[in-house]
């Protein structure tokens, strides 16, 4: 069959916001959803190297070296961007990808910022028990995210159209290749796998 075609309503910005009337740092929904993907000690273990990237930055601020991280390198591919959200939660803090020079740098560091970060790390727990999901984009692109079981059809979709780029059409599956075929197979799948319909 044909999968689902879906189109989104207007984009919602996909990194965490920096305004100074806002709150010092919230990790994005994006970030949340991609992080809990990750098996319960494979969680820990990339949340504990976040914390400790960003408790070097705090107690050595004019230390450029603590601010930049060896893209290549054997601890960031295997337990930061290798792993489901590694890559957008340091995207969210500020970090920035330099191809060039192989590094993954924090240009900017406010205290308040990291120290609200360093908490968040502390504290997250993903939701229990949850269902993941894929979103595959007309780019191609493939998202997974993680809806716990007492989320609706309506949180999968606003998630789903705040990825897709200004309301592009996308397919929703499950994890595992499992995709649907229209709106009301992707209801009764989404129902019985954790979000409810609504």
């Amino acid at each position: 069959g044909v999968p689902v075609r879906l189109h989104g309503a207007a984009r919602l910005p996909s990194m965490a916001t920096f305004d100074s009337d806002g709150p010092a740092w919230t990790a994005t929904e994006r970030t949340r959803r991609t992080v809990a993907l990750n098996p319960p000690e494979a969680l820990q273990d990339l949340l504990q190297l976040v914390a400790s990237i960003l408790s070097k930055i705090l107690d050595n601020p004019g230390e450029e070296k603590y601010r930049s991280l060896k893209q290549s390198g054997r601890v960031c591919q295997q337990r930061l961007l290798g792993r489901p959200g590694g890559r957008e939660l340091l995207a969210s803090l500020g970090f920035k990808s330099d191809e060039r020079a192989d590094a993954i740098s924090l240009a900017n560091a406010d205290d308040a910022k990291l120290r609200a970060a360093l908490a968040w790390c502390a504290s997250y727990k993903p939701p229990s028990p949850h269902v993941a999901l894929v979103i595959r984009l007309p780019s191609g692109a493939r998202l997974e995210a993680a809806f716990s079981t007492d989320e609706t059809l309506r949180d999968v979709r606003a998630y789903a159209d705040a990825c897709a780029p200004k309301g592009a059409p996308y397919d929703l599956g499950q994890a595992g290749g499992i995709r649907y075929d229209d709106d009301a197979a992707l209801d009764q799948a989404v129902s019985t796998l954790g979000p409810r319909a609504a």
